[in-house]
């Protein structure tokens, strides 16, 4: 693919059709900011499940699945479809992603092993879930730790080197840390080509701040 601008607008087309969301605008950005609880359905909704539910029926149907009766696993399905689409909804899927996941739950019957299965859908896209809001945990510190350096940058001669230095050194280790979590990211079930924040894709960004 080509080397593309680290600035791009939230929603826009990629040269090849593909859309880049801007996790800036994400519900867990404001998760981020507001330093509320970052595990899935903190608030209890009765309609989605949270992820002890989750493990717990895994291990439960893994240990006990004749005690699943029919009636449990039809809720359980129901249950996991509108978990699966806040999920998506959370983690900004693209259409294409909606259709993989609704023509999947379309095939499969409720049966215990297809409970098991759409349940470890779940699963995947609890720890993608995580793994994302890391990073948008991480670029907040970073975000904070860049301005910090530009200040101590214009104010060198009041702080000193040594200071200076320090910030830096913290600023390149917490750098090095967001682009290896956003190259393992890239590796989960929702495929994203970069990782855009504030309309960049953040790894140029990232190269940028230290360019200036």
């Amino acid at each position: 693919k080509k080397e593309e601008n680290s600035t791009v607008e939230s929603g826009q087309d990629t040269d090849d059709g593909q859309t880049r969301q801007d996790w800036f605008y994400s519900v867990l950005q404001k998760l981020v900011e507001k330093g509320e609880p970052f595990d899935f359905n903190y608030e209890k909704n009765p309609l989605h499940f949270d992820e002890h539910e989750v493990g717990y029926i895994l291990e439960f149907s893994n240990k006990n699945g004749e005690a699943l009766t029919s009636q449990m696993i039809q809720v359980y399905f129901k249950k996991s479809k509108k978990t699966i689409n806040r999920l998506l909804y959370e983690l900004m899927a693209n259409s294409e992603d909606h259709e993989f996941f609704e023509t999947n739950l379309r095939k499969l019957h409720t049966t215990k092993d297809a409970l098991k299965r759409v349940l470890k859908m779940i699963k995947n896209l609890l720890r993608f879930r995580k793994k994302t809001l890391k990073i948008l945990e991480l670029i907040q510190i970073r975000e904070e730790m860049v301005a910090e350096a530009r200040n101590y940058k214009r104010e060198q001669v009041r702080i000193g080197k040594k200071v200076e230095r320090e910030v830096i050194d913290k600023l390149k280790a917490v750098t090095l840390k967001i682009k290896e979590k956003i190259d393992d990211w890239k590796k989960e079930s929702l495929k994203y080509d970069n990782f855009v924040f504030k309309g960049c894709n953040y790894i140029l960004k990232m190269r940028d701040d230290f360019s200036q």
